[in-house]
C-alpha cells in the first residue's frame, strides 16, 4: 500500500508493522529503527492509534530509534500535538533506555514554513523534556547513519 522511504545506502527490507491509508509503521530489524510516516488525512483518533501502535511495538521489538515523518501528511491539529506531548511522550520515556533516539524528518520537498516551524517546536519541546536524543535530520539514510554511528559509539563505552 505504502512505498518505503528511499535509501541509497541501506538495502534492508522492513516489516511492514502498520499500515493503513492515514499511515505506516515499518520496522528495520538489521537496525532495532521504527519508521513512523503520517500521510493525508487523518482523524484525532487515527493519529492516536497510530501512535499508539508504535508504543506498542516499542515495548516488544529491540529498539535502538524511531525515524518519524509528517512530509507527507496534512499536519496535525493543536489537540493531536497535545496529545503527543503531553500523554504519549512520557509513555515513550518509560518504555526506552537514555540511548534511544527520537529522529523526526526533514525531507527537503517538505516546503511549508507552518509545517516546518512546529516540527521546530516539538524538536525543543520533546528534546528539553527527553533522557534520550531528540533530532531532525534531512533524510532517512542521514537518520540512519545517525543511528548506526550512535550505536557504535555507545557499544565502544
Amino acid at each position: 500500500m505504502h512505498t518505503f522511504p528511499q535509501s541509497a545506502l541501506y538495502g534492508s527490507v522492513p516489516e511492514v508493522l502498520f499500515s493503513k491509508p492515514y499511515g505506516q509503521i515499518l520496522y528495520y530489524p538489521d537496525y532495532q529503527v521504527f519508521y513512523t510516516e503520517i500521510i493525508g488525512k487523518f482523524s484525532h483518533q487515527e493519529y492516536r492509534h497510530l501512535y499508539e501502535s508504535l508504543l506498542a511495538f516499542v515495548k516488544k521489538y529491540p529498539v535502538r530509534a524511531c525515524i518519524s515523518s509528517q512530509a507527507k501528511s496534512s499536519g496535525s491539529s493543536m489537540q493531536d500535538r497535545a496529545w503527543l506531548v503531553t500523554s504519549w511522550f512520557s509513555q515513550l520515556k518509560a518504555a526506552v533506555s537514555s540511548d534511544f533516539i527520537l529522529i523526526g524528518l526533514r525531507e527537503a520537498h517538505d516546503t511549508g514554513a507552518f509545517k516546518r516551524w512546529i516540527a521546530d517546536y516539538l524538536e525543543k519541546t520533546l528534546s528539553s523534556m527527553a533522557p534520550f536524543t531528540v533530532k531532525s535530520m534531512p533524510d532517512f539514510d542521514s537518520a540512519i547513519m545517525y543511528v548506526l554511528e550512535q550505536a557504535k559509539l555507545t557499544s565502544l563505552t
